[in-house]
């Protein structure tokens, strides 16, 4: 139901015609829904909102008020309590009624009996002076008030203090609604001049009176001398307010403010809310919370206090700029749109707002529109230096590498010290590609970059900084989100280019959680210091996470070559093969994954996709002198032997001092010789390979392999003599020089170098098996004995056609029967060796067996049609098995196979002249 007072003045107004009665029903209604929903507001600013009455009629309504008060009959109105009083002077925003224990600070059921109210007096008839001082003072009132919502706190010195604990309660003679009112006209002419001195002492003055709003004045008082940059004697003050002050809200705002600006979050924090509790529709106490909370780095929370006081007023401007500077701290663009409507909008706009919303523009690439914000932010509070610098940033971001550098040096003409210009040159030397001397600047800009007393004097350098013992804030808002995160992101590049890793981890450990220009980069570059660190799973990581959050082709593609390169260390082959071929098809700054998958298809073996890879990088850059060289070997692969040739030659124009294009093209060539001139001319690259890798083993053993095809073998052997001093304990190096001696027929040097490599266990069996046949070439048939017997002892390395050389020994010592145990019928069989066989129907020649012999002959020309001795051998079986005729076939063939054949003519003519004497017999018969 509506109260007494609310229809009295209802009533009031209809009955002077001021408005109708349908509408004072609609404005009761109204008025009580509002109450029901705990909005409390009062009457006649109600009517004024509704457009029931206009703003011109609240003089005529006070005035009006007043009359019914002095005609009231026998005094009946004037004997009533105060608080029964009809009251019209209307409140923007009226302060709901005290709700006793909703605060710390609120008095008791208890201590509110102990106070005594005010003895009722008897009011005398009001006089015509009277009533208009009251309508003035009426409309005065009213039009403060109307100014209250926007009324927003200014910063102030950072000193640290504490809310205040309740003091003894002391006794009021006024009631808590005229005290909010009072203290709400008070502060609205308090915030026009903002708290000097002087009316921080009047006002003490007033509070040493001991009037009914002496504590009132207390606190205002504390408000003045906060707005004045005493922060310290402000909170002295409000400590000398009384626990049971009946406008608790406000004492505790005023705590709030002055911990806020002392740089204590938390207390600050904690005040505002002791003064919501007591009036929820506060909304400067709504705003201080939001601000600290912000300020305190609790970002959620201070953005549901911003988007509640906006609601509730939304043309505040401080509150949106707070909410800009929020969101440009959380890396949201859309803080543009509320620093814009807050530079717009505050008589006093904070110097801050317009730097950031000039380092947002940098990373929109909007580098007009950042000079704009930093020239304002210049005329606003700057030194004449720092504008010059901001706008060399911007020129920075821009490419404008001479108009940059003109402004940096006009900035240091006026502050050598000047930390943004250092930051300005070191982004351009950056630019530039110098690294070493854009990480000096960058770091000597940024030095002071955390350090409060650096921020506040950039933001405020009108007002004292901090004392040196001042403790920081809880959690430091950067200054200039965007713009901070871009220089340490720009340091951590130069660091990686050159090779600081550690550092440059730190530097990233620095950037906000979401980067405002191009999300994708901070997480490459961790990539890449993950990949540095050989940790590849992070690496991995860092990179999807680049690929997943890249705005532009270009870091995406960055971030897919990255992530291939980490999966193909962790052999996640296929993952990696699919990020290549994305990136390429994607097209942009792709060459580094065209080569990667060209390199990664031929190390597979499928080299038509490596070729098609490698044309891909070809035909973005024709001088990369490896994609030829990998096309060519991929052609080599193919047996593509003049294409490969063609793209060696390529590689070698560009690089004339490859080493594996001069290798490579060697083997093309040496594959492609059909003559001694092809092969001197693969020998010729070889020898440009050692020349310029002379420590490379496998490029002289390859030149020596050449040397020996030509018949150099004094030069091969050199050759490998050379490597072996390189490298000792390459016996297989050893061994082939053995051979190659071998060849030369320098037995001395081969029987050196095998025993060598014998002796030093490398390839043992074949190392004691080749010099068995040196020894058995020389006759020395016991020591090669010794040899081939060494050389079965060596189980790891046992030759598999040992038993034939032990079974040659004993035939050449004509112990036949021995030989023909050692060719056992189970290792013929196995080996199918031409030469065992042919050794085995020797011996069973000798222990006269000829028809084994033949079966054994048989065998081995089957397995070697071309051996002159094999014929010869079979041959003598089919003479001793007087097949007369077949032996002579097969002597006459082992002539034709080796006319030097020993002793080969005799049994010619012996087989002639049987055959003869067997024709003339069958004649005769």
């Amino acid at each position: 139901m509506p109260s007494a007072r609310d229809k009295f003045l209802i009533d009031l107004l209809v009955e002077n015609g001021i408005m109708t009665g349908s509408a004072g029903e609609a404005a009761l209604i109204k008025k009580q829904s509002l109450d029901d929903e705990g909005r409390k507001i009062n009457l006649i600013s109600l009517l004024v909102r509704e457009g029931y009455i206009s703003q011109s009629d609240v003089p005529r309504v006070n005035e009006l008020v007043l009359d019914s008060a002095g005609k009231s009959e026998a005094g009946a109105i004037e004997d009533q309590p105060d608080e029964d009083l009809p009251v019209a002077i209307p409140v923007d925003g009226d302060v709901p009624e005290l709700r006793l224990g909703s605060s710390p600070d609120a008095p008791s059921d208890e201590v509110l009996e102990s106070i005594p109210m005010a003895i009722p007096v008897k009011r005398p008839p009001l006089r015509r002076q009277t009533i208009l001082l009251g309508v003035i003072l009426g409309v005065i009132v009213v039009l403060v008030f109307i100014l209250i919502s926007s009324i927003a706190d200014d910063g102030g010195p950072q000193t640290q203090t504490q809310i205040p604990k309740p003091p003894t309660p002391a006794q009021n003679t006024v009631r808590p609604d005229q005290v909010r009112e009072f203290l709400a006209v008070q502060l609205a002419f308090l915030y026009r001049d903002p708290g000097p001195a002087s009316e921080a002492t009047r006002l003490e003055a007033k509070a040493r009176e001991k009037g009914p709003f002496a504590d009132a004045y207390l606190l205002l008082s504390a408000e003045a001398l906060r707005l004045a940059g005493n922060a310290n004697d402000a909170y002295k003050r409000v400590t000398e307010v009384p626990g049971n002050f009946p406008a608790p809200a406000y004492r505790n705002l005023i705590t709030a403010r002055i911990a806020h600006d002392s740089g204590d979050y938390a207390a600050a924090i904690k005040a505002a809310t002791r003064a919501l509790e007591v009036d929820p529709a506060m909304t400067p106490a709504r705003l201080i919370r939001g601000k600290s909370y912000f300020r305190g780095g609790r970002f959620d929370s201070a953005l549901e206090d911003l988007n509640a006081v906006i609601k509730a007023e939304p043309r505040n401007g401080k509150a949106r700029g707070v909410r800009g500077l929020l969101y440009a701290a959380a890396g949201k663009l859309r803080a543009v749109d509320d620093l814009e409507f807050a530079l717009s909008t505050n008589k006093q706009p904070d110097p801050e707002l317009a730097i950031v919303k000039g380092a947002l523009a940098l990373e929109a690439g909007e580098s007009g529109e950042a000079k704009n914000s930093f020239i304002f932010a210049g005329i606003l509070a700057f030194k004449q230096a720092e504008p010059l610098a901001l706008i060399a940033l911007a020129e920075v971001m821009d490419n404008q590498h001479f108009a940059a550098q003109h402004n940096i040096n006009s900035a240091r003409a006026l502050d050598n010290r000047s930390l943004l210009a250092d930051i300005a040159e070191g982004l351009l030397f950056e630019k530039l590609g110098n690294f070493p001397q854009a990480c000096e600047l960058l770091t000597k800009g940024m030095e002071n970059l955390d350090n409060e007393a650096f921020a506040l004097a950039f933001k405020w350098p009108d007002r004292p900084l901090p004392p040196p013992d001042a403790p920081p804030a809880l959690h430091p808002v950067p200054l200039m989100p965007g713009l901070r995160s871009k220089l340490y992101l720009t340091r951590a590049k130069c660091l990686i280019s050159l090779g600081k890793f550690k550092k440059a981890e730190a530097d990233l450990a620095q950037l906000t959680e979401s980067f405002q220009g191009e999300p994708a980069r901070p997480e490459c570059y961790k990539g890449l210091i993950a990949e540095s660190k050989e940790d590849y799973a992070a690496a991995e990581k860092a990179f999807s996470a680049g690929a997943g959050s890249a705005l532009s082709q270009k870091w995406q593609v960055r971030c897919l070559t990255g992530r291939a390169r980490a999966r193909l260390k962790l052999g996640k082959r296929d993952a990696a093969i699919s990020d290549l071929e994305k990136s390429v098809r994607i097209g942009v700054e792709h060459k580094e994954a065209a080569w990667l998958l060209a390199a990664e298809n031929y190390k597979a073996g499928d080299y038509s996709k490596a070729i098609m890879a490698a044309t891909e990088v070809l035909g973005l850059d024709s001088g990369h002198a490896r994609a030829w060289l990998l096309r060519g070997r991929a052609y080599l692969a193919q047996n593509r032997l003049k294409r490969a040739e063609n793209d060696f030659t390529k590689a070698l124009q560009i690089d004339p001092e490859s080493d594996g294009a001069y290798a490579a093209r060697g083997k093309t060539l040496s594959l492609a010789a059909k003559n001694d001139r092809g092969i001197q001319k693969a020998l010729k690259d070889y020898a440009n390979a050692v020349r310029l890798k002379p420590r490379n083993l496998e490029y002289r053993i390859a030149k020596a392999e050449h040397e020996r095809k030509l018949g150099e073998y004094k030069a091969a052997m050199d050759e490998l003599g050379a490597a072996i001093r390189i490298a000792p304990e390459r016996l297989d190096i050893i061994f082939l020089r053995a051979q190659i001696a071998l060849e030369a027929k320098k037995y001395d040097e081969a029987l050196e170098n095998f025993s060598t490599a014998a002796e030093a266990s490398h390839r043992p069996g074949a190392a004691w098996l080749e010099i068995g046949k040196i020894h058995e070439n020389a006759g020395e048939l016991e020591k090669a004995r010794q040899a081939y017997e060494s050389a079965g002892k060596s189980l790891s390395d046992a030759p598999k056609r040992l038993p034939f050389y032990l079974a040659r020994i004993s035939f050449k010592e004509k112990k036949f029967s021995e030989a023909r145990e050692a060719l056992t019928p189970a290792f013929l069989e196995r080996e199918n060796f031409a030469d065992a066989w042919a050794l085995s129907g020797e011996i069973d020649l000798r222990l006269n067996s000829p028809h084994n012999a033949l079966r054994e002959l048989n065998r081995a020309l089957k397995i070697e049609r071309l051996n002159a001795r094999f014929y010869y051998l079979r041959g003598i079986a089919y003479y001793r098995m007087r097949k007369f005729k077949n032996a002579l076939d097969d002597f006459l063939m082992a002539r034709g196979f080796n006319p030097e054949l020993k002793n080969l003519e005799p049994y010619i003519d012996a087989a002639r002249d049987a055959v003869k004497a067997e024709e003339k017999k069958k004649k005769n018969k």
